[in-house]
């Protein structure tokens, strides 16, 4: 028997529903994503393009399958195995599909959309497996299945809900003292609605004086939160901190569609050169004080003889 690995590209799950083409050795595929806005009971055709820069001609078959948030990461997680649902089941797709080399190709992907279909979000992936078995040729042999998907983040038109909030926003450790940069955060969104949000905004950083002094763009590339679920955003924060002093305020205001959430939290900074010198301070202070109130020494001469 032959055995087969399956590998799910790699660019892929990095791409965590962004905006890049996904590429496969000679082979790339783009849009790396695709978000369609449906009618039930209509039919609705994307394309998908696929490029072979190879010296070889490249023949592919399609899958298709459902898709979930992997945790709060952002990559997509393809349920391979699971029975299709919902989107997967409207797809119609053309396989195999063989592409020469050199050759591009655009592959029309339909949707079907059953009539009488609840209006909000729905979630599928079409997958382009490429097989190598050009040394699987004996009993026990490997044959090796690389699978390059495209996930489609479909929304079908009607009366749905649109709601979402900052579920956490604080530093990347927790920590609110700091001596010195760079100073990261940590913001974790949750989305309450029927489908999926992509918020962006930005953290301000303001001083004790109220005067900004940092700010910092939270989610520039869009990525996607499905509902139900929350996603974790690690932010790269603010590194010239500088000979920063005093309790500082960062605010963050994040926006998708019509939901807005904004939240904040206070910190410190006092970096070690503000340190070095109140210690240096309190030193010259103490040696002041103790001059001042030393005692002097008087030293008394002894009086003469009287004859």
């Amino acid at each position: 028997m032959i055995k087969k690995i399956t590998f799910v590209s790699a660019a892929v799950l990095l791409l965590a529903f962004g905006l890049l083409p996904v590429r496969s050795e000679a082979l790339t595929i783009t849009p790396a994503i695709r978000e369609l806005s449906l009618t039930a009971g209509e039919k609705t055709t994307a394309l998908v393009q696929l490029d072979n820069d190879g010296l070889e001609t490249v023949s592919l078959t399609t899958q298709v399958v459902n898709f979930t948030a992997k945790g709060e990461t952002g990559e997509p997680n393809f349920l391979l195995n699971d029975a299709k649902t919902g989107a997967a089941i409207w797809v119609e797709l053309t396989s195999p599909i063989v592409i020469a080399a050199g050759q591009k190709v655009e592959v029309p992907v339909t949707f079907d959309v059953p009539a009488g279909t609840k209006a909000g979000g729905y979630y599928t992936a079409v997958l382009f497996n490429i097989n190598d078995s050009t040394t699987a040729t004996n009993p026990g042999d490997v044959a090796i299945e690389s699978k390059m998907a495209v996930p489609f983040l479909l929304t079908v038109k009607g009366s749905y809900t649109e709601s979402g909030a900052i579920a956490q926003f604080t530093t990347a450790n927790g920590q609110t003292f700091f001596a010195k940069g760079p100073i990261d955060f940590v913001l974790r969104y949750q989305n309450t609605g029927d489908i999926h949000l992509k918020p962006a905004g930005s953290i301000v950083i303001t001083n004790m004086f109220g005067k900004t002094v940092k700010t910092i763009k939270v989610n520039e590339d869009l990525g996607a939160v499905l509902p139900d679920t929350i996603r974790k955003f690690d932010i790269d924060g603010w590194e010239d901190v500088g000979l920063g002093f005093g309790r500082y305020t960062a605010k963050v205001t994040l926006a998708t569609g019509g939901v807005t959430s904004s939240t904040e939290f206070a910190f410190w900074i006092i970096s070690t050169t503000w340190l070095f010198l109140a210690i240096g301070l309190i030193i010259v202070l103490l040696i002041v004080l103790m001059a001042l109130t030393r005692k002097p020494l008087i030293s008394k001469k002894a009086a003469p003889d009287s004859k």
